[in-house]
């Protein structure tokens, strides 16, 4: 589920590029009008990935002690950056569904290699 919202993600950031820069400005504005502001959607959008989090801890596949609230500011936080480098790079050196796939496996299993 997390590599289908990643992929999701990417794609719709993909087909259209001023959404990028809208999430990009909007992400990183530190004024007292942008901390005031909620929006609830974007907030809906986002606990997505913390739904998914508790699924697969009531089904046993993630473990328990996960805090589904700082995943999903660190999974969207690497889907964000790739979409920062993809909206300032004139040709991305990553496709869309590698990104995606590379990004779900790292959360999902880790960068350490089991014999260790």
């Amino acid at each position: 589920m997390l590599e289908i919202y990643a992929i999701h993600h990417l794609s719709l950031l993909q087909d259209q590029k001023e959404l990028v820069e809208v999430l990009q400005m909007e992400l990183r504005q530190s004024n007292k009008f942008i901390k005031e502001y909620r929006n609830t959607k974007f907030i809906e959008y986002v606990d997505i990935i913390s739904e998914i989090i508790h699924k697969g801890q009531k089904s046993g596949h993630f473990h328990p002690d996960i805090k589904p609230g700082i995943v999903k500011r660190a999974f969207f936080g690497a889907l964000d950056e790739m979409s920062r480098l993809w909206a300032l790079s004139a040709k991305p050196h990553y496709s869309l569904e590698e990104t995606a796939k590379h990004i779900s496996t790292i959360f999902l299993h880790g960068i350490v290699t089991r014999n260790h």
